[in-house]
């Protein structure tokens, strides 16, 4: 993991370097890496439907902009971050999942839906242009109390990777944090967003995630895509450990309905 000697240096990392914890040591033999414990902090998981919430976004936003946009050294450009269902030695892992998703029988509605080919798609228009979290997990954020300070941890999943990959990560964390762990009802079988986020509170964690973001219309059809594609992956991995019930059925349609019909979307979140 060559990066890891950029981030013991904070080698042109500029102003993120205070939000990263620092690390210590790491062992590429047992994949263990020994870093900073930020003391009294709280993942951003817990935090899901504070009001205060999207004032903390709007943070982490800004920091993923100062992330993009730093020049690339030379011991890392080659170091990539690829998602793993998009590698070749994950391909029966994937079909695996999409067997289950499948035989899932409140699921039945969704036969039609191709996501072999959904897949391939995210492929053709991904980019390696920047430097990536790669594991942008809400669980992966946290903010300390004490210093006000917010952290993003866990990289061992960094590399060079598509800007749009980590913030469709985290967006579809929100939406599936706020249907399942909040309990936010839908209704109907497919969900326009405008609804869905009547919310309220999940309508400005997403805006203040993004106004760091000044994305074109085709940048934004490119994120609901993706964004789409995770919550599917969400759906297909949980449910083999947790009955989602109506909820997996709910989101797989929301997702459908996002990649169909991104510009359904645009308007709301912008």
């Amino acid at each position: 993991m060559l990066f890891l000697e950029d981030v013991f240096s904070y080698h042109n990392f500029g102003s993120i370097c205070d939000s990263i914890p620092k690390f210590y040591a790491y062992d590429a033999t047992n994949q263990i890496i020994i870093t900073e414990y930020k003391a009294n902090s709280i993942s951003f998981k817990n935090l899901i439907g504070k009001s205060h919430l999207s004032v903390l976004f709007s943070e982490v936003g800004f920091l993923l902009t100062v992330l993009h946009q730093l020049p690339m050294s030379e011991r890392t450009k080659y170091s990539s971050f690829v998602p793993w269902f998009f590698t070749e030695k994950d391909k029966f892992r994937t079909e695996l999942l999409l067997k289950d998703l499948n035989q899932t029988p409140i699921l039945d509605d969704f036969d039609d839906f191709n996501f072999f080919e959904i897949i391939r798609s995210c492929e053709h228009i991904w980019q390696n242009n920047c430097y990536v979290h790669g594991d942008l997990k809400l669980d992966n954020i946290l903010f300390q109390r004490t210093s006000k300070k917010i952290y993003l941890t866990d990289w061992e999943t960094f590399g060079m990777g598509d800007a749009l990959w980590d913030l469709s990560f985290l967006l579809s964390q929100l939406i599936t944090s706020y249907v399942i762990e909040n309990k936010l009802i839908l209704l109907g079988r497919f969900i326009p967003l405008d609804s869905f986020l009547d919310n309220g509170l999940l309508l400005r964690d997403v805006r203040s995630l993004l106004k760091s973001y000044d994305l074109s219309e085709s940048q934004f059809v490119k994120l609901n895509l993706f964004t789409a594609v995770n919550i599917i992956i969400y759906v297909l991995e949980t449910i083999k450990y947790k009955n989602l019930g109506l909820k997996s059925k709910e989101l797989v349609g929301l997702a459908k309905r996002m990649i169909s019909e991104p510009h359904t979307y645009i308007s709301i979140i912008k």
